[in-house]
């Protein structure tokens, strides 16, 4: 995942922080910026109505920027379109893996292509030596306080490998964070589930669109106890299951600290192209 950190860029009134981040194909590094003017200039998304840009027009943009970083692009494939919350805005990672391990490799290589809600991807440039991201919080939103160094995204069970992608040696996707009265809540989607729901070819439009799932997502607040006034969308994630099987992973952030709490609390919801959101339960372990 496209590592991020805060530029603490401030525009008009609407709190708008940039972001960096970075990847290494082929033994080179690359910087990934998004500026804070580039996500003012870009059209706004509210979560409330359709995303301006669809999955499948991010991915048209991205595939268009990957040669910059890669050869034989025809060896890669989009794993994962994530909206993504920078501050008072939203912009897309889209993220490739290579199909398969190059010959003698045990891993597949991954890029990532930082796209805009107008639809301009965001060339990458050369990096010299290594690049790190330091381990930094969630972009600081002044509307809604501190977040500590600690705060990361809710677990999230994501393929890694070209075998993992199979729904054989990958029996279930799942989603878990902690709820607001501090018990452990897990949502689980099955391989006979998620193959049993649309396909999505990444060439086409989604079967359900990104405010589609965040709707499926809303509807199971009152499970776990979320009021939707105290919590945004931080993350609108689709990720590649199995070929043409995807599944949403909807991240929330609180707007405010909660009485007694240092921290601002996540959650994460699982959402199946058909529009099926997986109800959460309580875990025993």
């Amino acid at each position: 995942m496209l590592a991020l950190v805060a530029l603490a860029v401030l525009l008009s009134q609407v709190p708008i922080t940039g972001m960096v981040g970075g990847c290494e194909v082929d033994g080179q590094q690359w910087r990934i910026e998004v500026t804070g003017e580039q996500l003012r200039a870009a059209p706004h998304w509210t979560t409330e109505g359709p995303v301006p840009l669809q999955p499948d027009g991010a991915v048209r943009s991205a595939k268009r920027i990957l040669p910059v970083m890669v050869s034989q692009v025809e060896n890669w494939q989009v794993e994962n379109v994530e909206l993504v919350r920078a501050g008072g805005s939203y912009f897309y990672e889209v993220h490739f893996a290579e199909v398969s391990p190059r010959p003698g490799m045990r891993d597949r290589q991954a890029a990532e292509v930082a796209v805009l809600l107008d639809g301009t991807g965001i060339t990458p440039t050369r990096g010299r030596g290594r690049f790190e991201v330091p381990e930094t919080p969630r972009p600081r939103d002044p509307s809604i306080g501190d977040v500590p160094a600690d705060v990361g995204r809710p677990d999230r069970r994501e393929p890694t490998s070209a075998e993992e992608v199979n729904p054989v040696r990958v029996p279930a996707w799942s989603a878990r964070f902690t709820g607001v009265d501090g018990r452990q809540w897990e949502a689980v989607a099955t391989a006979e589930q998620i193959a049993a729901t649309p396909h999505w070819t990444t060439d086409d439009p989604v079967p359900l669109p990104p405010d589609g799932a965040v709707r499926s997502a809303e509807r199971l607040f009152p499970v776990v106890g979320m009021q939707l006034g105290h919590w945004s969308v931080d993350t609108v994630s689709l990720g590649r299951f199995a070929d043409q099987s995807w599944v949403y992973f909807v991240g929330y952030m609180e707007t405010s600290l909660s009485p007694g709490m240092s921290h601002l609390r996540q959650a994460q919801f699982l959402v199946l192209l058909d529009g099926t959101g997986i109800t959460p339960r309580l875990r025993h372990d």
